[in-house]
């Protein structure tokens, strides 16, 4: 049975359930029935259902799969990384199964480090860009997530207050750097991004804004992706401005034109107005206002954080 849609989610649940009432035994259904309630939303019956598909066939491996991705929706980061570690013993570099634990990894240290862990995310983060680099190494037609990742990670990296494990911090950017001279003959770079920086947090920022220039070139057909990392590389130019003081006048200008891009790339998209917004905060008002305007048309619910810009305001 094909589920092409929301609409269609209620009719096939109720379908898996009435054919389990003949055959409760069968394995295959179940999982369907598992599946049916993920997309539906129904992530605890989902997990039930798939649990029962696993007891009838433990062999099924996208059961597994498909229960590690609920709990990462569900924020039980540590068990889905758990169950996708043992799957990868019998799958080593199945695509879907790096990409979630590489996204389990990245979500778990955003979480550590939202909740004052910073050693604990430290780990998180360098696990994350580990498991990313094996989706490079082994499925070079999917790099971009592979990098979208690597980004993303390296990024979270730039905002711990100190890196603890320097060995195993240094390695990793080392390898990273490599990869990023043999892909960087795509196109030319600002050379204070080519080197490490002053100390390992910076190195990994560094890092971030040369991925997320890679980026660029990698998704020349997809709007949203290349979208997504003009708005990335303007994050990650503004933390170096925040972080490089003062702060070059052409890494500056270079912000405004990436979250320009960013949205000629994808005009109907809040949060790259918002940040159109904050590159011209200090230097034209107007135009500010207006690209927070432009913001809330599109999703009211931005009016937190242009609350918050308010304040700063005042």
């Amino acid at each position: 049975m094909t589920i092409q849609n929301r609409q269609n989610y209620p009719p096939a649940i109720r379908a898996f359930q009435i054919a389990l009432r003949a055959e409760p035994a069968d394995a295959l259904t179940w999982s369907r029935l598992g599946e049916a309630y993920s997309r539906a939303g129904r992530h605890a019956a989902a997990i039930k259902s798939l649990d029962r598909a696993l007891q009838l066939d433990p062999q099924n491996w996208f059961c597994t799969f498909l229960v590690a991705e609920l709990k990462i929706e569900l924020g039980l980061f540590q068990e889905a990384i758990f169950g996708l570690e043992k799957l990868l013993e019998k799958c080593p570099i199945e695509l879907s199964i790096l990409v979630a634990l590489a996204r389990a990894h990245l979500s778990l240290g955003q979480t550590e480090y939202q909740e004052g862990f910073h050693a604990r995310a430290e780990s998180s983060f360098l696990q994350c860009l580990e498991v990313a680099s094996l989706i490079n190494e082994h499925h070079p037609g999917f790099r971009s997530i592979g990098w979208k990742l690597i980004s993303d990670a390296a990024f979270q990296l730039s905002r711990q207050p100190t890196i603890q494990d320097h060995e195993q911090a240094d390695k990793i950017s080392g390898s990273l750097r490599i990869l990023l001279s043999s892909e960087h003959n795509l196109f030319s770079e600002s050379s204070h991004f080519t080197e490490s920086a002053d100390d390992s947090a910076l190195t990994f920022l560094g890092v971030s804004i040369r991925v997320c220039r890679l980026r660029i070139n990698l998704n020349a057909s997809s709007n949203a992706a290349r979208g997504s990392a003009w708005y990335d590389l303007a994050i990650g130019l503004q933390r170096w401005c925040d972080q490089k003081m003062p702060a070059e006048l052409e890494t500056q200008s270079e912000i405004v034109d990436a979250i320009t891009n960013a949205l000629r790339e994808e005009p109907t998209n809040d949060s790259y107005w918002t940040a159109y917004g904050n590159a011209h905060f200090s230097d034209q008002p107007e135009i500010a206002q207006h690209a927070y305007i432009k913001a809330l048309e599109l999703d009211p619910k931005v009016i937190k954080n242009l609350m918050a810009i308010g304040e700063k305001m005042n």
